[in-house]
């Protein structure tokens, strides 16, 4: 069940912690496919190429960031800088990965916060790259889910 299911109608912090979430998903998946294009043209030995991508993953956080920011401002308007208000997204967000189960939140964690690709994640949580990929597709679906819902 989605951490807003409670049946009221949902608050600008589970708006914007949404909005937050698949912010962040969307630029991971975008910065994701670069790099294993990178790695691709890397083995290939095309340096052009593997340097062209090793710029288009800087430029992506240059036009990626400022564009899910002013989505963000065009949802809070002049609530935006409301200091009350982030401490409330912040706790909605936190409810949203809290709210995965023990191992999709602990593989997306070492994933994304401790910056472990999906091999070294799922060595230290006992289970094999297929499996630690299947389960990151799991959470990750279940994460959109969320934001669908929103």
């Amino acid at each position: 069940m989605p951490p807003h299911a409670s049946g009221s109608p949902i608050d600008p912090a589970e708006r914007a912690a949404a909005l937050i979430q698949d912010a962040f998903e969307d630029y991971n998946a975008r910065f994701s496919d670069i790099t294993r294009r990178a790695r691709r043209r890397f083995e290939r030995r095309e340096w052009r190429q593997s340097r062209a991508d090793a710029v288009a993953r800087i430029d992506l956080a240059d036009a990626f960031f400022p564009e899910a920011l002013g989505r963000l401002e065009g949802l809070l308007d002049e609530r935006v800088r409301s200091r009350p208000l982030w401490r409330a997204i912040r706790q909605a967000y936190a409810r949203r990965i809290a709210a995965l189960p023990d191992r999709e939140r602990a593989l997306m964690t070492k994933h994304y916060w401790e910056g472990k690709n999906l091999l070294e994640a799922g060595a230290e949580l006992g289970i094999s790259k297929s499996w630690a990929s299947r389960l990151h597709a799991q959470a990750v679906e279940r994460l959109r889910s969320y934001v669908d819902d929103s």
